[in-house]
């Protein structure tokens, strides 16, 4: 067998002097030698690598088994077996829910480590072992405590927290809070989610966010089934499994917002986990069991009720928190009815808007007379973009803020740059997107 084309052969066939036919095959017997020496070569180094692989191989082998005879290691079926139970000594888990990690863990030990299926039932089981079964914090109902963290956090908004304050008292004389759904309603910037995370802290729970906004897949619900590569658990059996507790406080915000598409209707797999009389059975398509979410906490937030399905809003008690006029948003002293971003700005709970450009809050900062004139020039009325909210205020002092620290470093410039509204307020500022007319100007009645 020869390497050569048809053609060289050819043409030592037609050479008809001996001579020059024996050069030509000399020619083509040293151009296999070279190609038989490079086959050799190239094999010889296939061989050492492979007999290299194979060796390490062995050896790992090897010393799995001495470890495993002097008890120092164990295999990886075994660890992971070892690993689930150690999880599960500590939770007090049902009776289906039990069997059915029972199950897996038999197949689990039957398994090749190496085949798909050990992959996918090993992930299963690491989710069942990590799931708060039995597993509840501790409620701190002290309404005086409620109280003090909603103030602390808030100001204003009266109404919102006498609310607040008889919902968890109801939790106290029952002792414990959960079996209802709150429903946040109201503009946007007017404090929603954070009376969520200061709830939070006065009962002493962990803290779950859920943004629900464009939500458009059944499965980010309910789950996915394990038939499928990729398989993954709903939104809560995730927010549960990270927050270690069956009794957290779950924020679904921008409930209003949710969609529908040919993967299926979030809203409607929503009124099974916001019943009080079902969601103690819950059923997620990736465990394939029951979960009980009666103690959790669920607080929905909206900015309209129009767009949210019938049957889904009535499961849940609306708590409607109004917008906020000029006055209350610049108010030198907060009014039981400012806002709850006005509050956290006096109280610093809000990095003030000098402070996030790098600056002291006295030299940037503007005074209760300028907040007070920004917030209506960014504030008009009748004006949707609007809404009540506290956001545009803050945002348009951030703004003065970065033109003037353009001016820096230098104390001179510091000074000349702060904010104030009497001067040099449109070069910072801008031009005032809302002015005040003659008609806002006057309190007058009837026509003129």
């Amino acid at each position: 067998m020869t390497t050569a084309s048809k053609e060289e052969l050819q043409d030592i066939l037609a050479t008809a002097p001996i001579l020059e036919r024996m050069k030509k095959v000399i020619v083509l017997i040293k151009k296999e030698l070279e190609v038989a020496q490079l086959q050799t070569h190239i094999r010889k180094q296939v061989e050492e690598k492979m007999s290299e692989h194979q060796r390490k191989f062995f050896l790992r082998e090897q010393l799995k088994a001495i470890q495993q005879e002097l008890g120092i290691a164990k295999d990886d079926r075994t660890a992971d077996v070892d690993r689930f139970r150690e999880r599960l000594a500590s939770k007090t888990v049902p009776e289906a829910p039990m069997k059915r990690i029972e199950e897996e863990l038999e197949k689990l030990a039957i398994l090749e480590t190496g085949s798909p299926e050990y992959a996918v039932t090993r992930n299963y089981l690491d989710v069942m072992t990590e799931l708060p079964w039995g597993v509840y914090s501790t409620d701190n109902l002290d309404l005086k405590h409620g109280r003090e963290i909603l103030d602390r956090d808030h100001d204003g908004l009266g109404d919102v927290k006498d609310r607040i304050i008889e919902f968890l008292a109801v939790g106290a004389l029952k002792g414990q809070v959960g079996g209802s759904i709150i429903l946040l309603v109201g503009p946007p910037g007017v404090g929603k989610t954070s009376i969520g995370r200061s709830v939070a802290d006065a009962l002493e729970r962990k803290f779950y966010r859920l943004s629900l906004g464009g939500m458009r897949d059944e499965a980010e619900i309910k789950g996915h089934r394990r038939t499928y590569i990729g398989a993954l658990p709903g939104k809560f059996i995730q927010a549960l499994r990270e927050s270690k507790t069956a009794n957290p406080i779950i924020m679904l915000d921008e409930i209003d917002k949710i969609g529908a598409s040919f993967r299926g209707d979030p809203a409607s797999a929503l009124l099974e986990v916001l019943d009080p009389e079902q969601n103690s059975e819950f059923l997620d398509h990736y465990l394939d069991v029951r979960f009980d979410l009666s103690k959790v906490l669920f607080i929905a937030t909206a900015n309209q009720l129009d767009t949210i399905p019938g049957p889904l809003r009535d499961r849940m008690e609306t708590i409607r928190l109004s917008g906020y006029i000029t006055d209350e948003k610049g108010a030198d002293r907060p009014q039981p009815s400012v806002a709850e971003a006005v509050g956290a700005q006096r109280a610093g709970a809000r990095p003030h808007p000098a402070r996030r450009r790098g600056v002291a809050s006295d030299h940037r900062g503007l005074r209760p007379r300028g907040w007070r004139a920004q917030s209506g020039k960014t504030t008009g009325p009748d004006r949707a973009q609007d809404r009540g909210g506290n956001r545009p205020g803050p945002r348009r002092c951030d703004h003065g803020g970065r033109r003037a620290t353009r001016r820096l470093p230098g104390q001179a410039a510091v000074q000349a740059g702060n904010a104030d509204v009497r001067r040099g307020r449109d070069h910072r500022l801008g031009v005032d997107r809302h002015g005040r007319g003659d008609a806002q100007r006057r309190s007058q009645l009837g026509p003129h």
